[in-house]
């Protein structure tokens, strides 16, 4: 009768029971399935891995970089790794049974599979990168460095090439945008003179001097009106004194008449004039002009009152012909005329003059703000050519150094190597494997065996099946001769000890060849 599976789950000493029934199975699938593992390691051809580490020279003049490394290394690298440069040094090199290969693309993607290039960031600046590995693997050592080498020099080349031809196209480039920025400048400069000539004297710069020059204005307004307004005094004064004079002209000798005397305007003039001068002698010196000038002023009108006071005396009665004194006091009233209309016409020219001004000044504030919309356009594209300007000057330098190999470029810090020894395949990693797979396969070897066995080894087992009690259990009868049962044993302990060895030996032998190789 078949067995059938408990429901109850297995404790740790039924696990143990299970293991030490099927112990054969299970170090029998062990050993099989890492025998599998260490026959096909020791089946597979060696590679071998050449490596170089290439990293960037810095520039001996300084001038503009191009593009980063890891920017340098993604344009490049599908470049040299282009179906037609690998197809050559398959040609060259006799890869993979060279070029007679029924599938060359299949070659070709064969060997990028075997091409690797890691960027190497920079130690403490991780997003940095200053050098990058150029690695083969190969089927000998020889071949390996000679690929790599000419790997190594693709790069070396590709790097001057490709960054002459940025150098130049980026010149070409920024000429052209440096014309369109010339001719844009050119024509804001325009603008602007246009602007300033238009405008000239309205313009922020100029406010201070329009300042200065209507205050100016002003006081040369009011000196002007003050001028004016003396010079029509004196006309009433002249046209009164020479009215009173010719009217004592006419009553002179007269016997109804009262004795002859001045006109009352030239007393009015001789004290107006003394009181003048009591008041400057009060504020200046004697020797200062306005006192100069109103005593001069003040000795002609009193020469002038005796002239008149002499020829009334000698007059005849109702006489009208014309004295010294008439044609003296006619000549200044002329004079006088003359001067009104001189200072009417500086009083005329003061205020034009004032009125641009202060028109000049009301349109400031508005060609302040005019102005600095132009120069701000100015003053960018002004920056904007500067700044094109010495990106061109740079990148003019950057080719030159280029054309001579003076910029930054591409320097071998370690040469490809020879590989001393296989990087694959690790037949100790393999070997190991094979234990961890062969260890886990034995032990479900030995859980299906034990599935699959009809036989009943517990009470457990018998109760699961049979609801009756236990009654009594017959013991193990022990065998007459026990040398066979120990004889099994031993051959079992052995045979377990000598795969057990064997393992360990050959394990031990793949990882000293690992080193050794």
């Amino acid at each position: 009768m078949r067995v059938q599976e408990s429901e109850e789950p297995y404790g740790l000493a039924q696990y143990r029971d299970i293991a030490t029934r099927r112990r054969w199975w299970i170090l029998g699938t062990l050993f099989a399935v890492w025998a599998a593992a260490w026959v096909a390691v020791w089946m597979l051809p060696y590679r071998y891995r050449s490596e170089t580490t290439i990293i960037i020279d810095e520039l001996q003049v300084p001038a503009e970089s191009g593009s980063g490394l890891q920017e340098r290394l993604q344009t490049l690298t599908p470049q040299i790794l282009s179906r037609a440069r690998l197809q050559r040094i398959i040609q060259d090199l006799k890869l993979y049974g060279g070029a007679g290969h029924p599938s060359t693309e299949a070659l070709v993607n064969q060997m990028r599979r075997d091409i690797k290039v890691q960027p190497l960031p920079v130690s403490g600046r991780p997003n940095e990168l200053a050098a990058f590995t150029v690695s083969y693997s190969a089927a000998s050592p020889a071949l390996a460095q000679q690929v790599t080498t000419r790997l190594t020099s693709l790069f070396i080349e590709d790097n001057v090439r490709t960054r002459a031809q940025r150098s130049q196209q980026a010149t070409s480039f920024l000429e052209n945008q440096l014309q369109d920025a010339r001719a844009w400048l050119q024509k804001q400069e325009s603008r602007l003179q246009q602007f300033k000539a238009q405008y000239q004297g309205q313009l922020p710069g100029e406010a201070p001097a329009n300042v200065a020059l209507r205050d100016g204005l002003e006081n040369r307004l009011q000196n002007a009106t003050q001028e004016l307004q003396r010079a029509n005094q004196q006309k009433l004064y002249l046209t009164s004194l020479l009215a009173q004079y010719r009217r004592l002209r006419v009553n002179a000798g007269s016997a109804s008449s009262a004795p002859a005397g001045t006109p009352p305007a030239l007393d009015a003039e001789l004290a107006r004039l003394g009181q003048q001068v009591a008041e400057l002698r009060l504020r200046y010196t004697e020797a200062h002009p306005d006192l100069v000038r109103m005593r001069e002023q003040m000795a002609r009108t009193e020469k002038l009152k005796t002239q008149m006071e002499q020829e009334l005396a000698g007059a005849q009665p109702g006489t009208l012909q014309e004295t010294p004194a008439t044609l003296q006091l006619e000549s200044q009233l002329r004079a006088n005329e003359q001067e009104i209309r001189d200072r009417q016409d500086q009083v005329a020219g003061a205020q034009s003059e004032l009125r641009a001004v202060q028109s000049r000044l009301r349109h400031t504030p508005a060609r302040e703000q005019q102005l600095a919309e132009l120069s701000r356009d100015y003053d960018q594209s002004r920056a904007y050519y500067e700044s094109l300007l010495a990106k061109r000057n740079q990148s003019l330098l950057a080719g030159s150094l280029e054309k001579r190999q003076q910029g930054e470029q591409f320097r071998i810090l370690d040469p490809p190597t020879l590989p001393a020894a296989p990087y694959y395949p690790d037949r100790f990693k393999f070997s190991m494997a094979g234990l961890l797979l062969g260890a886990v396969a034995g032990g479900l070897a030995g859980y299906v065996r034990e599935l699959l066995d009809d036989h009943i080894h517990s009470s457990a087992q018998l109760e699961s099946l049979c609801a009756a009690p236990i009654l009594a259990s017959v013991p193990h009868a022990a065998e007459p001769d026990p040398w066979p049962a120990r004889l099994r044993l031993g051959s079992e302990i052995a045979g377990a000890t000598a795969l057990l060895t064997f393992i360990t030996a050959s394990t031990l032998l793949a990882f000293i060849t690992r080193y050794r190789d």
